[in-house]
């Protein structure tokens, strides 16, 4: 719909005023924001590709600038104003998309993970640079926009790193599992700090948006495995604080409270899709449809519902199943360096 509105080109391009250029500049890139949000709650890939729109980011402004009367564009503000924190959180949302098309490209062989490494670090000293000089700690929306920086920041880190943490048979190395491990407990204390200060209260309502509970699944997954990691200390108020555990209460008790829980709710996840749990390879949990008790040849067992009792079916000049997709190892042959 918003692109049959033709959101995604730039209002500048149509002739538009500079005030619905701006709206419809906020618009899209909310929109875009929405998209990777479903990509994180849901998994499928981004439904919105760069290459699509070349609608810019909204002017740094005050509202008021801007009216319907206003024919010339106002200049960028040097300052902090009312829609800064939501143009840095669209740039990272940009970013975010980058390292989704980037994702692929490493399954491809076509980019490495130290590359992605170094774009994300590029990424940030870029945004340091650009907006720490706009953001004053003293001012309660400054300060909770230079936090929600940081944690956007350690986020990326995770997105790159996450999909290689339990592979047991090519582990990262620790150089970049300790990134990993130290980036998701900034994220969840920046988090804490976001929920319980009362200097941010009018904006709690949003914090949703920032903290997700696979940061805190990676880190009960790490303290499990590693009881002794030397993040432990930082680690376990994390986790009491997500799952709302008792600090008193033992730490090898608490973990299997946590797991334990995990595992019920994916069983109840699992069975609401007919999935049963067929085993665990290299650290990871397997799922498959459980099998059906009509023969061979009925629907339920059939791709399409087409085939003939006692044949096999045809697609093309091919007979039977097709052939299982080779498994490619992305963390083979990768450059650490």
């Amino acid at each position: 719909m918003a692109e049959c509105m033709g959101l995604h080109r730039d209002g500048s391009a149509y002739g538009l005023s500079p005030l619905e250029t701006q709206v419809r500049r906020l618009v899209w890139h909310q929109l875009c924001f929405l998209d990777i949000r479903t990509c994180e709650a849901q998994g499928p890939k981004p439904a919105i590709r760069r290459e699509d729109y070349d609608t810019k980011m909204p002017l740094n402004c005050e509202e008021d600038e801007l009216a319907p009367q206003t024919l010339v564009r106002p200049a960028p503000a040097e300052t902090y104003t009312t829609i800064l924190l939501s143009i840095m959180r669209f740039e990272f949302n940009e970013m975010m998309r980058n390292i989704w098309t980037d994702r692929r490209k490493l399954e491809m062989r076509k980019t490495t993970l130290t590359a992605m490494l170094s774009r994300v670090e590029n990424f940030r000293k870029r945004m340091l640079e650009k907006y720490n000089r706009l953001l004053d700690d003293r001012v309660p929306i400054q300060k909770y926009s230079k936090l929600v920086m940081q944690l956007l920041i350690f986020r990326l880190h995770v997105m790159v790193l996450h999909p290689y943490h339990s592979n047991t048979a090519n582990p990262l190395p620790d150089k970049l599992s300790g990134l990993l491990v130290t980036s998701g407990v900034l994220i969840i204390e920046i988090a804490i700090r976001l929920e319980s200060n009362p200097m941010f209260r009018d904006w709690a309502w949003y914090l949703g948006a920032y903290q997700q509970y696979q940061i805190a699944l990676l880190l009960a997954t790490e303290i499990y495995y590693r009881p002794t990691h030397r993040e432990a200390e930082r680690i376990w108020p994390c986790l009491d604080w997500v799952f709302q555990l008792d600090p008193n209460v033992p730490r090898e008790q608490k973990i299997l409270q946590i797991l334990t829980e995990i595992m019920s709710k994916t069983n109840l996840y699992m069975g609401l899709r007919k999935m049963v749990f067929t085993g665990v390879t290299n650290g990871e949990a397997l799922w498959s449809l459980p099998r059906s008790n009509n023969g061979p040849g009925s629907p339920e067992n059939s791709s399409d519902g087409g085939s003939v009792v006692g044949q096999s079916q045809r697609h093309g000049s091919i007979a039977g199943p097709a052939a299982p997709l080779p498994m490619v190892n992305v963390m083979e042959g990768l450059d650490w360096d």
